[in-house]
């Protein structure tokens, strides 16, 4: 007879941002209790690698780590920072312990979109950062990654001090 060693979760609730419906959407994800965390971010993001992405004291943001290297993408500026940030987002708490917790009760869907500037595709990105409205890339440059030699801006931001909580959503 063998051992099965039964894996627990623990269910969190989070908002899904989704720069390509312009929506942002309340979440439920169950979170292995042990082993990879971020395994189920990679199957709602769609994606090899993830980033974590500091909001503020409380609140992370989990996304493409290559979100920026793919072509044709849509990016969504999230009200915190001046940096665009690609593709699907996931919006979760963190406790004192670095371990990712529920959203806030008050954080709502609806007031996260009020915080996001959906910008587009590229573009869209390039009037945002002639406006002013994100932050100058420090470095950028074309070239051709996928197959089928479609151009492609690699685009580049240097970090930036995340805001003080309360200038942000609390």
């Amino acid at each position: 007879m063998t051992n099965v060693r039964k894996i627990t979760t623990r269910v969190i609730n989070a908002i899904e941002v989704n720069p390509v419906t312009k929506t942002a959407k309340p979440i439920k994800i169950a979170l292995p209790d042990k082993g990879n965390v971020l395994e189920p971010f990679y199957k709602i993001i769609d994606c090899r690698l993830c980033e974590i992405v500091t909001l503020d004291s409380t609140l992370r943001v989990v996304i493409d780590e290559e979100g920026l290297l793919k072509h044709n993408h849509h990016y969504a500026f999230p009200g915190w920072g001046k940096s665009p940030l690609a593709g699907i987002g996931i919006i979760v708490g963190e406790d004192t312990n670095g371990d990712f917790v529920s959203v806030p009760d008050n954080l709502s869907s609806e007031r996260v979109e009020r915080y996001i500037d959906f910008l587009g595709d590229d573009h869209g990105l390039e009037k945002a950062i002639k406006s002013g409205r994100v932050d100058r890339p420090s470095s950028s440059f074309a070239t051709s990654l996928d197959p089928d030699a479609v151009r492609t801006t690699i685009w580049e931001w240097s970090p930036h001090d995340a805001p003080r909580v309360d200038e942000t959503v609390h």
